[in-house]
């Protein structure tokens, strides 16, 4: 009898601690989630300080020495900056969201390493969550004296209020007096060479040729961009490699080397940069704050003032994820101007996310009056960010439209005043609209019979419209 007592006794409270634990587990995940969202969720209210000083006029000009190339397709995109990189002889700043392991980011990786070799100074700053470095190329970098690593906002299990943001700027610039500025990360889907055959992610970049404007134009603003973002306090130089680690480093940055010198000896070219570029009137680089929290909505801003004082708009970007707040600022440009919108399609688009969002809210931008294109491709997908303003004014950079670009992540475009420009602009962005469907007033394609759709599965659908209504509360996050 005093047996059975006691073993009930044990068992009641195993129960009873299990119980607690669950609890505890349960409780700790939804305080820590709370502290990783709820930091980030609303609007930051921007300063009248800031307001005042936005001028539509400032980023008109009347001419500058600095010239400019619009970099489209992948595979020249690649060939660009790995010319620039061949052609350094005293600095390289490199700045990236994302690098994805593969052929064409060993042939990066290897440039720079290369040109440290060389005496070179090479500084690069990535996002602390989706930099994507191998350990390797981290300890490659990090060993060599002519290389500063740094990373923006590390991921760290002790610090979820600051999480959630992101370092979301992709650049490189080449001796002060070169640059490539888009929205385009490292990885073979981005470049697509001969050894990638998958699905292809479509972005844009623009070369600026600093020339002699290049000690107060648009690439001496991205430079001290730079020193302001590896200020941050929660940036961080890499250092303090073991004796294991470095070897290790060593080696794979032999190898990366190697991988580049074969590369350069098939197909260095050497590139005419005044031939291929064309003048324009100003560069005005805008971004959001630096810091590792809820931001102003800084470049979001401008680029509304922008669109509000003109009198057509177009805007391609992969997805439309905003706010009730920043939506109606959107649509109700359409009161004062033509607003065109250029997108991913269900069919094309691989980001649940925050495409889901747009899917099932498309009809309110269709009825606000807004002309929607959908692109349309079975094997590659739209991530460039380019708005047109007029016909003088074109914004190029790394700026979504989704509330991360609006106040979490750190962002930055390039605004470009020349209507010669905007006219190559406007012939690229002419090939997106002919393998495009409109959208509309039905919500529904307009037929085109020179224009396939391309069909996303029911299952797709399904998933992405039960997405897109179950994570309208956090819209704020996506």
């Amino acid at each position: 009898m005093c047996c059975n007592l006691d073993w009930f006794i044990v068992k009641r409270i195993v129960r009873w601690s299990i119980c607690i634990l669950v609890a505890t587990a349960i409780l700790f995940t939804v305080l820590y989630i709370c502290l990783f969202a709820i930091p980030f969720m609303g609007n930051e209210e921007l300063t009248e300080e800031f307001t005042s000083s936005v001028n539509v006029d400032d980023y008109y000009g009347g001419g500058t020495s600095e010239r400019v190339r619009l970099l489209d397709d992948p595979q020249e995109s690649f060939t660009y900056r790995m010319n620039l990189i061949e052609q350094a002889q005293e600095e390289i700043v490199f700045s990236s969201y994302s690098t994805t392991d593969g052929n064409t980011t060993r042939i990066f990786l290897g440039a720079l390493l290369k040109k440290a070799d060389e005496g070179v100074s090479v500084k690069i700053v990535l996002d602390g969550k989706f930099a994507g470095l191998t350990k390797e190329a981290e300890y490659a970098f990090t060993a060599n004296e002519n290389v500063e690593l740094y990373i923006y906002n590390e991921a760290s299990f002790f610090h979820p209020t600051k999480l959630n943001a992101c370092m979301h700027d992709k650049y490189l610039i080449v001796d002060g007096e070169y640059m490539l500025f888009g929205g385009r990360n490292v990885g073979d889907f981005w470049y697509g060479d001969e050894s990638y055959s998958g699905d292809l992610t479509l972005d844009r970049e623009v070369f600026v040729y600093g020339g002699e404007a290049s000690d107060n134009g648009a690439i001496s603003q991205v430079r001290d961009y730079f020193e302001q973002i590896i200020s941050e306090d929660v940036c961080v130089l890499k250092d303090g490699l073991s004796d294991k680690k470095r070897e290790k480093g060593e080696n794979y940055a032999a190898e990366l080397v190697s991988i580049t010198e074969e590369y350069y000896s098939e197909k260095s070219a050497s590139i005419d940069y005044t031939a291929e570029t064309v003048a324009v009137n100003k560069i005005t680089l805008i971004t959001n704050p630096t810091h590792a929290g809820r931001k102003e909505a800084r470049v979001g801003y401008i680029l509304y003032r922008l669109a509000a004082s003109s009198d057509k708009v177009f805007l391609q970007s992969p997805y439309v994820t905003l706010d009730a707040e920043h939506l109606s600022y959107l649509t109700g440009l359409t009161q004062t101007c033509n607003v065109t919108l250029l997108t991913n399609s269900i069919g094309t688009t691989p980001n649940l996310p925050a495409y889901s969002n747009y899917y099932v809210r498309r009809k309110n931008l269709v009825e606000s009056g807004i002309d929607i294109y959908e692109y349309q491709s079975e094997d590659s997908s739209i991530h460039a960010k380019t708005y047109l303003f007029g016909d003088r004014l074109t914004a190029i950079g790394s700026f979504n439209l989704d509330e991360r670009s609006m106040e979490i992540d750190t962002e930055s475009m390039l605004i470009i005043d020349g209507e010669k420009f905007q006219d190559n602009v406007k012939e690229t962005l002419a090939t997106y609209i002919s393998t495009s469907l409109q959208v509309g007033e039905d919500n529904k394609y307009i037929e085109d019979k020179n224009v396939t759709e391309t069909k996303a599965s029911f299952i797709k659908k399904a998933v992405y419209g039960t997405a897109g209504t179950l994570l309208r509360p956090f819209v704020s996050l996506l």
